[in-house]
C-alpha cells in the first residue's frame, strides 16, 4: 500500500488501463474456452438438447370431473383402538364407536413356502401288491424342477417388465423372502420358461403375418461381445422380438414369410413359381418403418415414418436458419405434409377411391418439390432425393385409413429392449438371446392385450401336464 501511495495520479492511471486490457483478455479466453462466447459450454454432441419451453396456459385450469380425494383400499385387517380410561376422572371406559380411521398401507415380509411332497405307498395285506400314490402336481411345478410355476413366473417377470438383473433378482429374494438361489438356477428357470413359451412365441409370428398392418424396427443388440440386432415386429395387439446377428434385408423377408432360412429372396420367388402353395401363409398387409433401405424390397403397400421426415426436415431448417431459400423449402415440404395428415383424418370415411386419387396428388406435389434439388449441391439435396425416392410411400395414410402416418408404435416396442440393453449389456449366447426374444414378446404381448403378465405366465406354465413318477 505503500508503493501504490507514492504513484502518481498518471501512474495510476497507466496500471488501471493494463489491468482492464488483462481483464478483457481473459474473459475472451474464457468466452472461448466456454464455446465461442455462450455463458455455459456447449454440450457435447451425443446430449440430447433441451425441450422446447412450453408456452404459458391461458385461462384457468380446468377442474377434475371426480373427487380429488384418494380412494380408499379395501381393508385386509383391521385394528381397533379403545381408550382404556377418562383423562379427567380415571373411570375405566367400554363400548364405544368409530370416531374416525386412518389407512396404513405396507407389505409384509413374507418367507418362501418350502412344500415337501411325500410319496407314500402302501401295503396290501390280501395279494401282497405294493401300492405307491401318484402325485399329480400339475399346475404346481414343471417337471423335476424344485422351483414352483409360481416362483417361476416371478423371477421371468422381474427380468423382463422390471428390468432387474441377474444379480438384482438373486438379492431381492434373498432379502424379501428368504430364498437364496444361484444365479445359474435363476438363468435356468428363464430358459425353462422360455421353452415352454416357444408354440406361443411361434404363433405369434404367424399372428404377425396375418394382420393388416405391422410396425417394424430394429436396434443393436450384443451377445457375447459380438454385435448383433433385435428385430422387433409390432401391431395393436402384438409384439414380436428377433434377435439376428444381421441387419440385412434377408432377416425380414424370413420373418414376414417370404424368404424361408437360408434361402434368398430371388429363391423363394423362383421356389413359389414353381410350387404356388410354398409362401402362402407370407404378410400381405401394410408395412410400417423407417426410411432403412433393408425394407425396400416390399413391394406391396409401405408407409415410411413421416416423424423421421419431419425431424431430418426441422434439423436442416436449424443448420441453415440465415440460408431463406432452404428455410422455405422445408417449410413448404412440412405444410404439405400437415396438410396430408389433416385430410386423412378428416376424410376417413370416405370412400377408398378417393382417398387413393387425394394420395396421388399428394405424391406428385411433393416430388415437384423435391425434383429441382435431385442434382444440385444445395443443403436440400440429400432430404430431396430421399423424399423422390420414396414418394409412392409416403401418403399410404391418406388411402388406407388404418395405416398410421408415423412408426411411433415400432418404436414404443423397442424401447423396452433398449432400456434392458442398458442394464445388461447384452446377453452371452445364442440360447440366452433366444430366451430374452420369447419372454419380451409373451409379455408386451400380454401387456398390450390387458392381461396381467404375472397371472398370464403362471397359466401358461400352470396348463403343462406334470410327468408322473413311475
Amino acid at each position: 500500500m505503500a508503493g501504490m501511495d507514492e504513484l502518481s495520479r498518471d501512474d495510476l492511471l497507466l496500471v488501471i488501463a493494463e489491468q482492464m486490457k488483462r481483464i478483457e483478455y481473459l474473459e475472451a479466453e474464457l468466452a472461448r474456452v466456454r464455446g465461442g462466447g455462450s455463458s455455459r459450454p456447449s454440450p457435447p454432441s451425443f446430449v440430447k438438447a433441451n425441450r422446447r419451453a412450453r408456452p404459458p396456459s391461458s385461462g384457468p385450469r380446468k377442474k377434475r370431473s371426480d373427487g380429488s380425494s384418494r380412494r380408499r383400499s379395501a381393508p385386509t385387517r383391521v385394528e381397533e383402538h379403545y381408550p382404556a380410561k377418562c383423562s379427567c376422572c380415571g373411570r375405566k371406559l367400554s363400548g364405544g364407536w368409530v370416531h374416525t380411521r386412518r389407512e396404513v398401507i405396507d407389505i409384509p415380509l413374507v418367507p418362501v413356502e418350502v412344500v415337501e411332497h411325500r410319496i407314500m405307498a402302501r401295503h396290501c395285506g390280501v395279494c401282497g401288491r405294493r401300492e405307491v400314490a401318484r402325485a399329480d402336481l400339475s399346475g404346481v411345478v414343471l417337471g423335476q424342477s424344485r422351483i414352483g410355476i409360481r416362483l417361476m413366473s416371478y423371477i421371468s417377470y422381474l427380468d423382463t417388465v422390471c428390468r432387474l438383473p441377474i444379480r438384482g433378482i438373486q438379492r431381492l429374494l434373498a432379502g424379501t423372502h428368504g430364498l437364496s438361489l444361484s444365479q445359474g438356477e435363476i438363468v435356468r428357470v428363464l430358459h425353462t420358461v422360455a421353452a415352454t413359451g416357444r408354440p406361443a412365441y411361434d404363433a405369434l409370428l404367424g399372428q404377425v403375418r396375418s394382420s393388416a398392418v405391422v410396425h417394424a424396427d430394429e436396434t443393436g443388440s450384443r451377445e457375447d461381445g459380438i454385435n448383433g440386432y433385435m428385430w422387433s415386429l409390432s401391431t395393436p395387439e402384438i409384439r414380436f422380438y428377433h434377435r439376428d446377428a444381421s441387419r440385412g434385408s434377408k432377416v425380414i423377408q424370413q420373418l414376414l414369410g417370404y424368404a424361408p432360412t437360408g434361402r434368398s429372396l430371388k429363391a423363394a420367388i423362383a421356389a413359389r413359381q414353381a410350387d404356388p402353395t410354398q409362401g402362402r401363409h407370407a404378410f400381405r398387409g401394410a408395412l410400417v418403418s423407417d426410411f432403412y433401405a433393408a425394407y425396400d424390397w416390399y413391394i406391396r403397400a409401405r408407409q415410411c415414418c413421416l416423424t423421421h421426415l419431419d425431424r431430418d426436415l426441422d434439423q436442416l431448417a436449424e443448420e441453415h436458419a440465415d440460408n431463406p431459400a432452404v428455410t422455405t423449402w422445408v417449410g413448404a415440404v412440412l405444410d404439405l405434409i400437415g396438410r396430408a395428415k389433416t385430410y386423412a383424418h378428416e376424410h376417413a370415411l370416405e370412400d377408398r377411391r378417393t382417398r387413393y386419387r387425394q394420395e396421388q396428388a399428394f405424391i406428385r406435389e411433393i416430388a415437384a418439390l423435391a425434383r429441382p434439388y435431385l442434382q444440385t449441391g444445395l443443403p436440400q439435396q440429400t432430404l430431396a432425393r430421399r423424399i423422390h425416392r420414396y414418394r409412392g410411400r409416403l401418403f399410404v395414410f391418406v388411402s388406407e385409413p388404418a395405416v398410421p402416418p408415423d412408426n411411433n408404435a415400432a418404436e414404443r416396442a423397442i424401447r423396452p429392449y433398449v432400456m434392458i440393453r442398458k442394464v445388461s449389456g447384452g446377453t452371452r449366447s445364442a440360447a440366452g438371446s433366444l430366451t430374452q426374444s420369447v419372454l419380451l414378446s409373451l409379455f408386451g404381448t400380454w401387456h398390450l392385450r390387458g392381461i396381467d403378465p404375472l397371472t398370464a405366465c403362471q397359466q401358461l406354465l400352470a396348463a403343462q401336464p406334470s410327468p408322473q413318477p413311475t
